[in-house]
């Protein structure tokens, strides 16, 4: 089955949101800077927590690598029409769903403090989840 226009487009969409998210805090990170928060209260605490690093290596940049990947499968798919290509975004996007939502629950019920730039992520790959769900129901 043919995958709507709309749906490829709110797929890259939300993959490139959540590239540009990640490369920002990333970067903010390596410049040893704290980005505003200006929405929410106490998102400087999320930020320089333990759980914002794996060892020497911000969990940002691994949401670069991630997005990077979603966006290099989306774009190779559109470029073969290869749908196992999308098939594995969506493998990809899952896993990215489950640290999302292990990341909510740090920030919720561990930290007692929510990061709007973390929550952009999640929203993103909610999105590409979503997604993902409604393309493998399609084939």
């Amino acid at each position: 089955m043919r995958l709507p226009k709309y749906l490829a487009i709110l797929f890259c969409v939300a993959a490139l949101v959540g590239f540009a998210d990640a490369a920002y805090l990333t970067a903010q990170h390596v410049r040893g800077v704290i980005p505003p928060c200006v929405v929410l209260n106490n998102c400087e605490r999320v930020l320089t927590s333990a759980y914002a690093s794996i060892g020497p290596i911000p969990v940002a940049a691994l949401g670069v690598f991630y997005y990077g990947a979603v966006l290099l499968l989306l774009i190779a798919f559109f470029d073969t029409k290869n749908r196992r290509l999308l098939h594995i975004a969506a493998w990809l996007v899952s896993a990215g769903m489950l640290a999302s939502l292990y990341f909510v629950y740090v920030q919720l019920f561990i930290l007692n403090a929510l990061c709007p730039y973390c929550l952009v992520s999640v929203l993103t790959t909610t999105i590409m989840f979503a997604v993902s769900v409604r393309i493998m129901y399609l084939d």
